[in-house]
């Protein structure tokens, strides 16, 4: 009886450790391709200026060292897998290996994409949304086919299905940017018939139907339940691995009608190509670390005859409830990284490299201690104004000149003026002098980084924080292209003199604003009423500005005008009059009021942008209006619609003067970001469309707006508190002054 078994159990194992061998020689295989298009991914240009592409290597020192790694995590990924492949003789280590690496890579690139958005320069769309877990449901129903083919494995099918499910339910269901992707899709379903054109129909079913393609699958790969595969890389394992690159590589259309449509058609396959490279490795290590818990041997890359040796090896217990295996021998030379090492080495590194990204990614802390005790004097004005400009302007001077011809007088003339600038400087405050003598001399350079660049002026308002000088600069850059030089790097800085420090409590958090004037020419700063950087701890209001706001509305009400500006949309124009005679009625006998309004309601929005931070959920309203657009562009109006919906809320005046601003912007077009703002925030507070299909429909606007100003004040504070939370899911943050 024995003597019969033991050959069908020799087969058995013979049959076992062939496959193990073809799942790993395939997990190798693909590896050397795989590893090395992560590798060049590094060379995509993810983003555009113009006509000009960005690579890694132009914004790299702009970025928060979290945000770097982020950038450059598929690349070290592929440089990890390569390392596997050299370190590893076994194909269970080397799944470890590609395993762990792309799960830390996925794992950085979504810590360091948050974090930038805190950046003055963030991570481009196409670089901050990758949806992971979709690409995770796809590769796991493919490995489910390969393990559904071999007897050793099948029993767990299931259990990866399972996986491939919950992987699943977490794309689909979970809101990533404010509204979960199954909803999504329904939104665009129902969004068809209100599209303008034929060709948009099309688009949008595409970009459902890749959107719904991971779901497709799995419904697919749950045939396996009851069906066997009659061959190894069966029909199911060949769609689920490849049929994604084929469904996105249908939407290169779109990158033809981008700037430079053949460096975006290139690029655009080239990330279709990563996006495939990713989906094979993982449907294969999976495929691979599972057989390695049922095969006892086979996964051993070919070894030199020379270098053969038998060896001794002991499998763990079958997880999943077979019985106990025995000792066997094995064919092995060099070894290299076993799998049990393979494993707690990747698990170890992954901890380590998260923990590090976490730490590194913090936001920044908000709120200030700026205490000004000192008045503006004289000094001070010619320090932060005048000379700072001064020497400004010279230096953008010579960067001009530099770039065209030699520069040498103007880099004179920038010596001198930031000779000047440092000794008056010193007179004011010696540390002061330091922060503005690093500043003059350590951006003595044409290609600054812009991080050098904000760490400099961010040490000149360190120094004037310390000495209590009501003085403050902002920094800013901006990126351009030329024919003849492509990108360039312009750095500006912008003084305010501080009238106020204001300080809030947001539910035990800190926040501030800064009440400011320009320094300089008149009008030579940002031309806002007031903004805010998430990098800032603090947001800016520019008192001159909305004092020349407010008086702007004085004029406006006492002749019975909504604006003095030209009209150009038609839609709008037609109720002019009726805008003009509310405001004059609310305003007549109340002009004293009107720009203190406006300042307490700029205050009241840029701290809401404050409070909210780039990570605000989206509102359902804001992307029905905007379906098709950028995520960036979806969020800007986002976020504008929480600010001013904040700014409804002030008391006083100010959310009646709100509701003529956001008419305003509808006056001039409704493609503007700010239109698009007006018009979710009308059709919120009103329950009523202003639209009809994608366009404004004037009298349901009019009618909108009318009804609304002429609700109390304090029913139309309540009334946008409500439609906030309506919008956000929660409460909206009362700020309490300190």
């Amino acid at each position: 009886m024995s003597d019969e078994t033991a050959p069908q159990s020799t087969d058995a194992e013979q049959e076992k450790s062939l496959f193990f061998g073809m799942s790993a020689a395939r997990l190798r295989g693909r590896a050397k391709w795989a590893s090395v298009v992560l590798v060049l991914s590094v060379l995509l240009p993810y983003d555009m200026i113009g006509k000009t592409p960005l690579f890694a290597w132009d914004v790299i020192a702009e970025l928060h060292l979290a945000s770097a790694f982020g950038v450059l995590a598929l690349p070290l990924a592929g440089l990890a897998i390569i390392v596997g492949l050299i370190a590893t003789k076994r194909g269970s280590s080397l799944a470890f290996v590609v395993l762990g690496s792309l799960l830390t890579a996925a794992i950085v690139r979504k810590i360091g994409s948050d974090r930038s958005a805190w950046d003055l320069m963030a991570l481009p769309d196409s670089l901050s949304a990758r949806p992971a877990m979709a690409i995770l449901t796809v590769a796991l129903v493919a490995a489910a086919a390969n393990l559904k083919f071999r007897r050793s494995t099948a029993r767990v099918v299931p259990y990866v299905l399972g996986s491939s499910a919950l992987a699943a339910l977490v794309f689909y269901g979970w809101p990533a940017r404010g509204e979960a992707p199954l909803r999504t899709v329904g939104r665009a379903l129902l969004n068809i018939p209100e599209l303008p054109d034929f060709r948009y129909q099309i688009g949008l079913l595409l970009l459902v139907f890749v959107m719904l393609w991971p779901l497709a699958v799995l419904a697919m790969g749950f045939t396996l339940l009851k069906v066997t595969p009659s061959k190894d890389e069966s029909w199911l394992a060949i769609v689920s691995n490849w049929a994604l690159s084929l469904w996105l590589g249908l939407l290169v259309t779109r990158a033809l009608m981008m700037p430079q449509p053949s460096l975006s058609f290139m690029s655009f396959l080239a990330t279709v190509t990563v996006v495939t490279a990713v989906v094979v490795l993982v449907s294969a290590s999976v495929v691979v670390i599972v057989e390695s818990f049922f095969v006892e041997h086979g996964d051993e890359a070919p070894l030199s005859r020379g270098s053969a040796m038998s060896e001794e090896i002991e499998l763990a217990d079958d997880p999943f409830g077979g019985p106990k295996r025995k000792k066997v021998a094995a064919v092995s030379g060099s070894s290299g990284l076993q799998p049990k090492k393979a494993a707690i080495i990747t698990g170890v590194v992954m901890g380590v490299l998260t923990v590090a990204e976490l730490v590194l990614a913090r936001p920044p802390t908000k709120g200030t201690e700026w205490e000004t005790t000192s008045e503006k004097t004289a000094e001070g004005d010619r320090v932060f104004g005048d000379l700072l400009m001064t020497w400004g302007r010279a230096r953008r001077r010579w960067d001009f000149a530099t770039r065209h011809e030699s520069g040498t007088q103007e880099r004179l003339e920038v010596k001198n003026a930031g000779r000047e600038l440092t000794l008056a400087a010193k007179d004011l405050d010696p540390k002061l002098g330091e922060a503005f003598e690093a500043l003059t001399t350590e951006s003595d350079e044409l290609d600054l980084a812009g991080r050098k660049w904000g760490r400099l002026v961010d040490a000149v308002n360190d120094a004037s924080k310390a000495a209590k000088l009501p003085y403050f600069i902002d920094p800013d850059i901006a990126i351009t292209e030329t024919e003849k030089e492509g990108l360039r790097y312009h750095f500006f800085i912008y003084p305010y003199r501080i009238d106020k420090v204001r300080q809030y409590d947001v539910d035990g958090d800190a926040f501030a604003a800064l009440r400011v004037r320009p320094l300089g020419y008149d009008r030579d700063a940002h031309l806002r009423l007031g903004f805010s950087r998430d990098e800032a701890p603090f947001a800016l209001v520019l008192v001159n500005e909305t004092e020349r706001n407010g008086n702007q509305f004085v004029s406006l009400g006492r002749m019975g005008y909504c604006t003095d500006d030209l009209v150009q949309n038609q839609e709008v124009y037609k109720g002019l009059d009726r805008c003009g005679k509310l405001l004059k009625s609310y305003a007549d006998g109340r002009e004293v009021d009107i720009p203190d309004a406006i300042l307490a309601g700029t205050e009241r929005h840029e701290l809401q942008h404050q409070i909210d931070g780039p990570h605000l959920p989206i509102a359902g309203p804001v992307l029905n209006l905007l379906e098709g657009y950028a995520p960036s562009s979806q969020d800007r109006v986002n976020r504008e619609v929480s600010a001013f919906l904040a700014e409804l809320t002030t008391e006083g005046m100010a959310p009646k003067l709100a509701l003529v601003q956001l008419a305003q912007y509808l006056m001039v077009s409704e493609n503007h970001p700010y239109a698009k703002t007006s018009i979710v925030i009308f059709e919120a507070l009103s329950d009523k469309k202003v639209r009809r299909g994608f366009y404004l429909d004037g009298e349901k606007f009019w009618d909108a707006y009318e009804k609304l100003f002429e609700m109390s004040d304090d029913a139309l504070r309540k009334r946008a508190a409500d439609t906030w939370a309506d919008l956000y899911g929660k409460q909206l943050p009362e700020p309490k002054a300190k």
